[in-house]
Order: structure tokens, then C-alpha cells, then sequence
């Protein structure tokens, strides 16, 4: 039997993708209830104010990445592809995420943009941290100190996957994804490694020798 989601679960994931894709600052907890067909009573029943709701959808993003993160970690796969499937994952996870919810958090969140900014980068330097040890390990990944490869990508995740960059520059998400993990990969890997990441990204799995 599948088990249903609560009726808090409801509300998070509806605020989690209305947030996202919209911001918070103009939503008021009546449309989010009108939105939900339920009561104002209800909603403030599991959340006590527009503030615990946004607190509590901002640990679902985090729970969420987290959860994403980790499980490509323990694939039983080569650095390459954790790489390239770390890299598709936040390309994914950056499509959903409007410029209004980035401009709400850094002006009107009371110091939340600080504390996203601390986790996500934590999350990220965790997961990358133990995939360059494994791409060492496997000789696909060179040998230089790891503190300097997570500095590199991680500026240039944050530097280029934004949406002042895109607007700026006329590119698609997409495209600045692609061009920005293409030159990222063949700065950090070795020929063996380059040469899985072109087998991979051509659709050829089956030829990818570990």
C-alpha cells in the first residue's frame, strides 16, 4: 500500500515549488491556503507563521539536496560519472529556481541567504571532497590538493549558473551548465578520465571501461 503524504508533507512540497519558482515575499498564507484548499486555521495549525513556514520549506530544499547529493556519492560507479551526474543534478535543481525566490532571500529573508550560502556550500564541498579522493584513487583525477579543485568549481558553479550571468549574457541555463562542467572536467581530469567523461556524455555507458 503507498503511503500518503500528511497534510504537512502537502503544504511543504506546494510552498517548496511555489517559493521556488516565485519567491515568498508576496505570497500571503491566505492565497497559500486557497492554493492548497484548505483553511488559514489549518495551515496555521502546522505553522505558526509565515516565517516557521518558509524556515521549515527552506529545510526540505536541504533535506532534498542532501538526500540527491549522497545518493550519487555511494553509487557504485567511477568518479567520472559521479562528476557528470552531480553536474546534471544541479542543472536541474538551478532550472527550478527563480531570480525572485534569489532576490527574496538575500533582501528579505533576515540572514537566511547567509545560512543557504553556508549549507549549500558544505553539502557541495562534502559530496566533491569524497569523489576527487575516489577519481584519485582511480586515476581519473589529477593530483593536485583537493581544497584548490572544490575552490575552482564551486567559484565557478556559483560565478556562472546565476541568473544576473545568464540575463547579462544572453545564454541559457543549460548551455552555461554544459560549457561551464565541460571546461571544469577536462581541467581536472586526467586522459583516462577524459576519456569516460566523453564516453558518457556521447550515451556510450556500456563502453566506459572502470
Amino acid at each position: 500500500m503507498v503511503k500518503l503524504k500528511s497534510e504537512k508533507d502537502r503544504i511543504l512540497n506546494h510552498c517548496f515549488t511555489k517559493f521556488l519558482g516565485e519567491g515568498f515575499r508576496k505570497t500571503s498564507m491566505e492565497v497559500l491556503a486557497k492554493e492548497l484548499g484548505i483553511s488559514k486555521k489549518t495551515l496555521y495549525k502546522h505553522f505558526s507563521s509565515k516565517e516557521h513556514l518558509i524556515d521549515a520549506t527552506l529545510e526540505v530544499a536541504f533535506k532534498t539536496l542532501k538526500q540527491n547529493l549522497n545518493h550519487i556519492v555511494v553509487q557504485n560507479t567511477n568518479a567520472v560519472v559521479k562528476l557528470r551526474m552531480i553536474a546534471e543534478f544541479i542543472l536541474s535543481f538551478a532550472v527550478r529556481v527563480n531570480e525572485k525566490w534569489l532576490n527574496d532571500l538575500r533582501h528579505h529573508g533576515n540572514n537566511r541567504w547567509k545560512k543557504v550560502d553556508e549549507n549549500r556550500r558544505k553539502l557541495i564541498e562534502e559530496n566533491f571532497d569524497k569523489i576527487i579522493d575516489q577519481g584519485k584513487a582511480d586515476g581519473t583525477i589529477i593530483d593536485r590538493p583537493n581544497l584548490l579543485i572544490l575552490q575552482i568549481l564551486i567559484s565557478a558553479i556559483e560565478g556562472v549558473i546565476n541568473p544576473s550571468f545568464l540575463i547579462n549574457n544572453e545564454i541559457s541555463l543549460k548551455q552555461a551548465g554544459e560549457f561551464t562542467f565541460d571546461i571544469l572536467f577536462s581541467g581536472i581530469l586526467t586522459k583516462k578520465g577524459r576519456k569516460i567523461y566523453k564516453q558518457y556524455k556521447s550515451g556510450n555507458q556500456n563502453e566506459i571501461k572502470f
